[in-house]
Formats: C-alpha cells, sequence, structure tokens
C-alpha cells in the first residue's frame, strides 16, 4: 500500500510540473496574441496601436519573401519609406509567406532565404525591443538598417565557405532580443535565416514579439525565470528520487522515475529560451540536436517503463515493450 501510495504521489507531482511548465508561458503568449494586427503583403499598420495600453505586438501574417537570398538593407534601397511596397525599389525574387511558419512549403528546408516586414507606428516615444522565440537554424535581425541581434551566422551551407555576402555558416537556434529607437512612419524590419542543419522545419516558425523595451525585457525575463525554474525542480526531483533509491534498492520505480525526471530537465534546456547555450556558448547545432532528440526518447521509454513498474497490476507488458521498441 506504501508502494502504492507513494507511486500515486510522484506521478501527480511529475503532471503538475509538465502542465505548470508547458501551459503558463503559452497562456501568456496566447494573452498577448488576443486582438493583435495582422500582417498583410508584407505591411502592418499598427498606427492606432497605443503599446503603454495596449501591450506588446506579435508580428504575424504576411511578410515579403526571398528564397534563397540573404537579402541586405541596402538591397532595397529605402523601399520601408513607402506603403506601397510593390514598387520598383524591391527585388523580383519577391514572394510572400506566412509567420509564423516553416518556409517548406515556399523552398527547400535547407538553404538560405530573407523576411522583409514594414511596420507603420504613429508618434514612437522611447525606445522599442523586438524579441523572436525562434528562427531556424541562425539568423541575423535588422530594423531601419541596423543590426540589433543575431543568433548563429546565416550564410551557405557546409559545402561552400561562404554565403552570398560573404558569410559562413554556423548553427544555433536561439531567442534574438534587440532595442532600438523606432521613427514616425513606416519601418522596416529585415531577418535573414539560413538552415542546414534540421530537414523537418525551416525560418521563422515562432512569433515575433515587437513593444516597448520594458514590455519586451518583462516577456524575456518572465520566459528565462519560467525555463530556470523548471529545469532546477525536475533536477532536484530526479536526483532526490535516485537518492531515495540508494535507501530501497527493491523499489525499482524510483531510480526510472528519476531518471526521467533528469531527462525532462535536459529537454527542458533544449526548448523555450534554450538555457542549454548558456552553459556551452560554443555548442554546435548538430549536438544540441542530437541532445533535444535523445532527451525526448529517453523520457518516453523512462515514462513507459515507470507506469509499468509502478502500476505492473494495470499496466500491459507488451504494450510497454512496443512502445520502447527501436
Amino acid at each position: 500500500m506504501k508502494r502504492k501510495r507513494l507511486s500515486a504521489i510522484a506521478i501527480l507531482i511529475t503532471l503538475a510540473m509538465l502542465a505548470g511548465t508547458y501551459a503558463t508561458l503559452p497562456l501568456i503568449q496566447n494573452r498577448l496574441q488576443s486582438g493583435s494586427p495582422k500582417a498583410e503583403r508584407g505591411m502592418l499598420d499598427l498606427s492606432a496601436w497605443r503599446f503603454p495600453a495596449d501591450g506588446a505586438v506579435h508580428l504575424d501574417g504576411e511578410w515579403e519573401f526571398y528564397p534563397g537570398r540573404l537579402m541586405e538593407p541596402a538591397d532595397f534601397s529605402g523601399a520601408a519609406a513607402s506603403k506601397e511596397s510593390d514598387t520598383n525599389n524591391t527585388p523580383e525574387t519577391k514572394t510572400y509567406i506566412t509567420v509564423p511558419g516553416s518556409w517548406t512549403s515556399a523552398t527547400d528546408a535547407m538553404t538560405e532565404s530573407a523576411y522583409r516586414l514594414a511596420i507603420h507606428v504613429s508618434r514612437p516615444d522611447g525606445m522599442y525591443g523586438l524579441y523572436a522565440l525562434s528562427v531556424q537554424m541562425a539568423a541575423r535581425i535588422f530594423v531601419n538598417g541596423q543590426e540589433i541581434g543575431a543568433s548563429g551566422e546565416p550564410g551557405s551551407g557546409p559545402v561552400e565557405p561562404s554565403g552570398p555576402s560573404g558569410q559562413a555558416y554556423h548553427g544555433k537556434n536561439q531567442p534574438i532580443l534587440g532595442y532600438f529607437p523606432l521613427i514616425d512612419g513606416w519601418n522596416e524590419v529585415i531577418v535573414q535565416a539560413a538552415n542546414y542543419d534540421f530537414p523537418p522545419s525551416s525560418g521563422i516558425n515562432l512569433p515575433i514579439y515587437l513593444g516597448t523595451q520594458q514590455q519586451i525585457t518583462d516577456l524575456h525575463n518572465s520566459a528565462l525565470a519560467h525555463d530556470w525554474i523548471a529545469v532546477t525542480s525536475f533536477l532536484l526531483m530526479g536526483f532526490y528520487f535516485i537518492g531515495l533509491y540508494s535507501q530501497r534498492r527493491k523499489d525499482g520505480f524510483l531510480l526510472i522515475f528519476g531518471l526521467l525526471c533528469l531527462s525532462i530537465a535536459m529537454y527542458s534546456t533544449s526548448r523555450g529560451e534554450r538555457i542549454l547555450y548558456d552553459w556551452f556558448p560554443g555548442l554546435p547545432a548538430w549536438l544540441y540536436l542530437r541532445i533535444q532528440i535523445i532527451s525526448t526518447l529517453s523520457a518516453s521509454v523512462c515514462m513507459s517503463l515507470y507506469v509499468r513498474s509502478a502500476f505492473s497490476a494495470f499496466c500491459s507488458a507488451r504494450f510497454v515493450n512496443l512502445m520502447i521498441a527501436p
């Protein structure tokens, strides 16, 4: 009876922590997205948006898209100064793509491309910030011609030493945070992106947020605190149950549950703010992806074994074997 009670408590704690970890932040982000204007044909009109009262805005919608080219601000010759983004100032390769979302519907997954969005703002005051959650697998962002942040080094793949702009590719999928002033009228955002590491998806696959400096800082700090709390909690639980197993060797489910918590903690370091890069700044993209995949598989296997071990009377061994079979 004591064994069953301990098992039930352990799994309830895990489910509660998982719900808190992976449900809280999306709820905050969904609240920020409600009522935000949508970009159309590469233009987003925020002239009626009051950042102090309305909050940060997500830059979702139709962006201009330039497949296979790492466009520079100079390539557009001041096209953002006009609402007519279809003028001769923009390159001929322009198409439109929905952000967020993978660019695999418009071009090859393993290539470099560029996005562009013109944003109209009325009477901006003070500094503003931009927060890009994920641009696979390397990116650089410009606002009104000035670079405001980068993750990795967008460029050509490993076959070629450098991209069209003389840049060597280096993958690093980490959130990008930058601050800058805006001008009254049309402002230009350009995102260079490249991916030669992750075939399933590419490009801006999560929202990009624009807001005042304080709003973007608060959003980033909340996400960072969320991830650190999750990782620390699962690490402590993992070591606790492994230590408990060392005192109660007959209860193998304690070891499995401890390994499950450690696997979830490791997976959590590769998501969200990707604090794995804070521990290992020079981590190559191939190793980052393998850590993410291995931790996911490990958590799945440990969960199946834990349920089988702790609740053997209610779980089919054949089903568990199917779950963990290669």
